[in-house]
């Protein structure tokens, strides 16, 4: 790929052969000593034509377009198919949500014919994980949970949902709220099962901590959760004191 293909999205067309440029930054002490400060990290390598370049937010591309055509560095937390990564004030809710539907059966029951706890905890452990997922973009881990409160019990062939989505996000972690209702299909009638805050921490490729756009809380219940997630990490903190 020409330079000059690559900068058409970019807006103005550049005056000299980025390419070579991009060879004389490389060579230079100030690029090595980014590179030492571990601010920046080696960008993939793409391309059949001996010719390596990375994918970078749009709103970088015009400054950064002379690193970006040879063996270059990307900033940590700017990721391939992010947009306007310096501008992006966040997600909104709705974009992470995670739902998952499943029916009680025989192997998931306790010696009281209703559905093992532990079951429950698993899976909305994984929901609420895919939730920050789909927010964050990265491999995330759990910190902690608020923990188990069952409001009631389920039985064999009810329906349970799991809903989860992104409450509050501070710099590398977040709070995720998930909550389970119970469905039975011939009845038609719902009930509450539980309800549970869990905080995870965001890892990039080297499996240390990298930063989350923040999320973007939109209708009144969403806002709620927001405010209502600061005073829950303000106890979480103090308690691990």
């Amino acid at each position: 790929m020409k330079a000059e293909e690559s900068l058409k999205n970019g807006g103005k067309m550049a005056k000299a052969p980025l390419l070579d440029k991009a060879k004389d930054v490389l060579e230079s002490d100030s690029f090595d000593n980014l590179k030492k400060s571990g601010k920046i990290k080696r960008a993939p390598k793409y391309g059949g034509d001996n010719k390596k370049t990375h994918h970078i937010a749009e709103d970088t591309m015009k400054e950064a377009v002379v690193l970006a055509m040879s063996r270059i560095y990307i900033p940590k937390g700017v990721r391939p198919g992010d947009k306007n990564i310096k501008k992006q004030k966040g997600k909104p809710v709705k974009k992470s949500v995670a739902i998952s539907q499943k029916t009680v059966f025989h192997d998931q029951l306790n010696p009281n014919d209703v559905i093992n706890g532990g079951q429950v905890m698993q899976e909305m452990d994984r929901v609420s994980s895919i939730a920050a997922r789909m927010h964050s973009g990265e491999i995330c881990v759990t910190r902690s949970s608020d923990g188990f409160d069952f409001k009631a019990p389920a039985k064999l062939g009810d329906i349970l949902t799991y809903r989860a989505s992104v409450n509050r996000v501070w710099n590398t972690s977040m709070e995720v709220g998930v909550r389970v209702d119970a469905l039975n299909p011939e009845t038609g009638e719902m009930w509450h099962i539980n309800s549970n805050y869990f905080t995870y921490i965001a890892m990039d490729e080297n499996g240390q901590k990298t930063t989350i756009v923040p999320v973007i809380p939109s209708t009144k219940e969403e806002k709620r959760r927001f405010e209502e997630a600061e005073k829950r990490r303000k106890i979480r903190l103090k308690n691990r004191k």
